[in-house]
């Protein structure tokens, strides 16, 4: 009895000690640079979003806010790198719904465990995906895209990557439509979008952001959005649920991360100052030329969604069978 007695005072005044320390620690936090890790080559949506806050919270903290990134392996390399950094709050990862909700349902052996080894800080943007079509393809609309489609017996359509979330609603629109499409995947959303300018392909699933240029010029059109609403960047567009193919609600995303172990409230600072600076009418505005929809909300509403989103991709991935490439 008296020797339960004495570990449960030792445990008590262990954790008498440890309070003032965490509390000290946010109180100091930060009191060096803060590495913000992008898994994804400089230049890209991720990058730029990165970029544009790291500099907001260098102002703000009166430390440095130093970009890093680290490329390769659709986001792979760069994501496993953070998840064996120090859980300080000295690393962040900014990353995408298709390294944390998708690529888990598709490799079997990837190299970091999203749920396991990282913790949500918060969400800076979601990011819709937009289905295009070249000018000179006879389809004004979805149905009549899927007219066209069959009457050809299949047509290919392009994306930025094998696995991506664009991949997801373009098999799940093959699926649902009853229709034989092929996926071409790109080294990205420049190149497929260079291909469907040139008559190459004649649809993709893109980025809005990346279109949004081509599709003023009138080189390509838009047909159809994915997620729950119409996005401010494409407002006469609809989703494909208004076109009559539901199940396109998934939006992919941009988010933030630490390595699991960083102390709660260390997470709290990183997430609140950052919400702040999404809301900001110079980063809200940029956000919304990426054709994106700033966010910026807590680590557990963050949370929420990104286990919805992830059950909502699993669900696509198994239902339309998607597969790895030999």
């Amino acid at each position: 009895m008296q020797r339960r007695r004495f570990i449960g005072l030792t445990a008590a005044a262990a954790l008498g000690f440890a309070a003032p320390t965490v509390r000290a620690q946010v109180q100091d936090y930060p009191s060096r640079p803060v590495r913000f890790v992008v898994p994804f080559a400089a230049g890209g949506g991720t990058d730029i979003m990165a970029r544009a806050i790291a500099q907001k919270l260098t102002d703000q903290w009166g430390k440095p806010v130093i970009v890093e990134n680290k490329a390769g392996a659709n986001g792979f390399i760069g994501c496993e790198f953070a998840a064996k950094q120090p859980a300080d709050g000295y690393t962040i990862l900014i990353s995408i719904a298709t390294t944390h909700a998708v690529a888990q349902h598709l490799y079997p052996k990837l190299p970091f465990d999203p749920f396991r080894d990282f913790v949500p800080i918060g969400q800076i943007a979601l990011s819709p995906v937009v289905m295009l079509v070249n000018a000179s393809v006879p389809a004004q609309n979805i149905k009549e895209f899927i007219q066209y489609a069959k009457a050809k017996s299949g047509v290919s359509y392009g994306t930025f990557g094998h696995g991506s979330t664009a991949h997801m609603y373009g098999e799940l629109l093959k699926l649902v439509a009853g229709v034989n499409l092929v996926h071409v995947p790109y080294r990205g959303s420049g190149p497929a979008l260079q291909d469907l300018v040139a008559g190459q392909i004649p649809a993709a699933f893109l980025d809005i952001a990346v279109a949004k240029a081509q599709i003023l010029a009138g080189k390509i059109r838009p047909l159809a959005v994915t997620g729950p609403k119409r996005w401010q960047a494409l407002p006469n567009v609809p989703t494909f649920r208004e076109s009559g193919y539901a199940g396109l609600e998934a939006v992919g995303w941009f988010g933030v991360f630490a390595p699991s172990g960083t102390p709660k409230p260390i997470i709290d600072k990183i997430s609140s100052d950052i919400a702040k600076i999404v809301r900001l009418p110079e980063i809200s505005s940029r956000l919304l030329d990426l054709g994106t929809e700033p966010v910026g909300n807590t680590p557990e509403e963050f949370a929420t969604n990104w286990r919805a989103d992830a059950e909502r991709f699993g669900e696509i991935i198994k239902r339309a069978n998607i597969k790895l490439d030999p």
